[in-house]
């Protein structure tokens, strides 16, 4: 049978790509490359997984064109560097430069960088539409006991990084953390990191987990609506716990590159299932509404 890193090859610019069912486990990523755009749709979404077995990132779109990766399971990656000059080491599921990520569920992927991981699972420029993530975490861990480096790791679910941003997805489970002491800017957005004006919209966040802040979401945004946190944890510089009925927040929040620190808090104030953080000595207002 031809396999999916086959059909993606031969594709043509902005081709529709049509996977079968069935499991496909693979041992180097499936990569769209620059010079393309594809739409690569899984023909039933309920059995078709890709399984990269701990060895690579499963999809790397490397084009900001209209791509669309649509009702696939992804699960097992692990996170690498994998654009064109760049150390970083992104998502062990799925990186994309630009499109689409819809209807697809991302599970037990890993980025273990020894120094700078973004993205557990996601890793986007794009879109994210009505998809779960799952059991994701960006971790660093230094290759020496000896080193002085910055250690930084974002996104232990989903990594937004400008663009359209979120919409209808779910994050469980997901950490970014440091594991080991050291001089360290990570571990933040246990859940979801979120640079530039990125919206998040309809959205559950639970159970996740970030070393330095943000346990459920770290902002680096000024829109984030219809969003429900559930025990979200970061052990520390929360700026505040909010919590109504069974919803609990940690707010660790940037507001234009600035970090919160922990002598600046937010009021708050409540107006039904709607909560307005006004931040001290900013000019800066966050609404979110609690569905």
């Amino acid at each position: 049978s031809t396999s999916i890193h086959e059909q993606v090859e031969a594709a043509a610019d902005g081709a529709t790509v049509h996977v079968a069912p069935g499991v496909y486990r693979i041992d180097r990523p499936i990569v769209v490359p620059k010079d393309k755009s594809l739409k690569i749709v899984a023909d039933d979404p309920a059995n078709t997984v890709v399984d990269a077995q701990g060895k690579t990132n499963c999809f790397v779109f490397l084009s900001g064109g209209p791509n669309l990766l649509k009702g696939f399971t992804v699960r097992n990656g692990r996170g690498a560097p994998c654009l064109e000059n760049d150390e970083t080491w992104y998502a062990g599921g799925v990186v994309m430069r630009g499109g689409t990520i819809e209807g697809c569920r991302v599970e037990n992927c890993e980025t273990l960088s020894p120094t700078k991981a973004l993205g557990g699972g996601i890793a986007t420029w794009g879109l994210v539409k009505d998809t779960v993530v799952v059991r994701c975490a960006a971790r660093v861990k230094r290759e020496h006991n000896g080193g002085t480096h910055p250690l930084v790791c974002s996104g232990g679910g989903i990594l937004l990084y400008g663009g359209p941003g979120a919409e209808g997805c779910t994050v469980a489970d997901c950490r970014a953390e440091a594991l080991q002491p050291g001089p360290a800017v990570g571990g933040y957005g246990g859940g979801i990191e979120v640079f530039g004006e990125t919206p998040v919209r309809r959205s559950t966040v639970r159970g996740c987990f970030a070393s330095m802040g943000g346990g459920g979401i770290h902002l680096n945004s000024v829109e984030c609506k219809s969003l429900r946190f559930v025990d979200g944890h970061s052990p520390c510089q929360p700026q505040r716990i909010l919590h109504k009925g069974t919803i609990n927040l940690w707010l660790d929040l940037i507001v234009r590159g600035i970090y919160l620190i922990t002598n600046v808090f937010p009021l708050v104030t409540w107006h039904g299932n709607r909560f307005t953080l006004f931040i001290c000595h900013y000019d800066f207002r966050l609404t979110v509404i609690v569905v």
